[in-house]
C-alpha cells in the first residue's frame, strides 16, 4: 500500500484532493469508507482531541488498517486539530498517519516553537507521519464568532450565536 504522503504527491501532480471527513463513531467511519471506495478515491478520516477521547485513539487507527488491509484501499487516519504535545504523541503511538498541531490559540512564536517541538517528537515516533501545523485562528466547534484577529488571538463575540450560550 501506498503511503499518505505518496497519496498526497500523486494527488498534487494531478491537482485533485483528497477529502478529509472527521467521524466520531462507526458509522460514519464505515459510510465515508463505502463512498470513497465507490468512486475510487484515496480519504483521509480526520479526528479531533474530542473525538480520539470518544472513540478511543488505537481504536480508530485498528479500524481503520483494518480498512485499509482488507479493502487494499487507500484510507488514512488524521489527528486533526491536535493542541499538545501529549495528545500529539499519543496519535503518533497509536498508528495515525498525519497530524495536524493545532496550536493557533497560541501568539504567533510560541505557535511556531510549540510546533516545531511536536514535528521533533512525532518524527522521532515515526518519519513517515505528516505534520500540518495550523497558523492563524479559523474558530473551534460550534461557536460562531462575530469578529477574528490572526497569529493567536481569538475573536469576540459580542451577542449570542447559539441556542447552547
Amino acid at each position: 500500500m501506498r503511503s499518505l504522503l505518496d497519496n498526497l504527491a500523486e494527488s498534487a501532480q494531478k491537482r485533485t484532493a483528497i477529502g478529509h471527513f472527521n467521524i466520531s463513531d462507526l458509522v460514519g467511519l464505515n459510510a465515508v469508507a463505502a463512498a470513497a471506495r465507490r468512486v475510487g478515491v484515496p480519504v483521509l478520516i480526520g479526528t479531533s482531541e474530542g473525538e480520539r477521547a470518544f472513540i478511543g485513539a488505537r481504536q480508530a487507527a485498528a479500524v481503520v488498517k483494518s480498512i485499509r488491509d482488507e479493502y487494499d484501499f487507500p484510507i488514512f487516519l488524521n489527528g486533526d486539530h491536535t493542541h499538545s504535545l501529549a495528545k500529539a504523541e499519543e496519535a503518533a503511538r497509536a498508528g495515525y498517519d498525519m497530524i495536524g498541531f493545532d496550536g493557533s490559540t497560541l501568539a504567533f512564536e510560541e505557535n511556531v516553537r510549540q510546533t516545531k517541538q511536536a514535528v521533533e517528537a512525532i518524527k522521532s515516533i515515526n518519519a513517515d507521519i505528516v505534520v500540518e501545523g495550523e497558523l492563524g485562528y479559523i474558530g473551534s466547534g460550534w461557536e460562531i464568532h462575530d469578529t477574528v484577529s490572526f497569529f493567536g488571538k481569538r475573536g469576540r463575540r459580542s451577542r449570542k450565536s447559539s441556542p447552547r450560550d
